[in-house]
Order: structure tokens, then C-alpha cells, then sequence
């Protein structure tokens, strides 16, 4: 895999990561105003970005274990943090939403 080809790969990783961010927060907001129903549907919306940033992730690591060679790019170091943290909103939000549902 080349440089360019990572990078392209590693920029879509980053919009959807992001997109999935946001979208957590949203629903965090939602829950705030007791507006669940919104709320879950952004999570399921920001669910579905993070499966295609995850979906990008595991044909790249599947790629490089069949053998092809993967060009060194910060920015693929820079999409895979964005993917990681963003798995770790989706969690801690999720638990926030579920904990104020409790406590209403």
C-alpha cells in the first residue's frame, strides 16, 4: 500500500471517527433535556460512522497481515486516535445517558 493510498484511507477513518464524536455528544445533549428518543437515535447514527471508521481500520490491519506492506503515515497515527477515542466516548456517554435515565 502506498503513502498516498494510506493517507486517503487514513482521512476517511478521521471524518467518520469525528462524525461519530459529535454525534455521541449530541445525544449526551438530548439526554440532558430528557429527550431519549433523540438521544438513542444519535447514537445509532453515531454507531454507524464508527463501524465504517472501524470498517476501514480492520482492511488496512487485514491488508498488512496477508502481507502487503503499509507506507508510515502520521496521519494514520493521527486517524487511529481519533478512531480510539471515539470508541472510548461512545462508551463513557452511553453510560452517562443510562445513569441520568436512572436517576430521573
Amino acid at each position: 500500500m502506498d503513502k498516498a493510498y494510506v493517507q486517503e484511507i487514513a482521512l476517511k477513518m478521521i471524518g467518520h471517527a469525528g462524525d461519530a464524536f459529535s454525534y455521541y455528544f449530541q445525544a449526551l445533549d438530548e439526554a440532558k433535556k430528557h429527550n431519549y428518543d433523540k438521544s438513542n437515535k444519535l447514537i445509532e447514527e453515531g454507531n454507524s460512522s464508527l463501524n465504517k471508521a472501524h470498517n476501514l481500520q480492520t482492511e488496512m490491519l487485514s491488508k498488512e497481515a496477508g502481507g502487503e506492506d503499509s507506507a508510515y503515515s502520521i496521519i494514520m497515527v493521527h486517524a487511529q486516535d481519533h478512531l480510539m477515542n471515539s470508541i472510548l466516548v461512545k462508551k463513557l456517554i452511553v453510560e452517562l445517558i443510562e445513569m441520568r435515565k436512572l436517576h430521573n
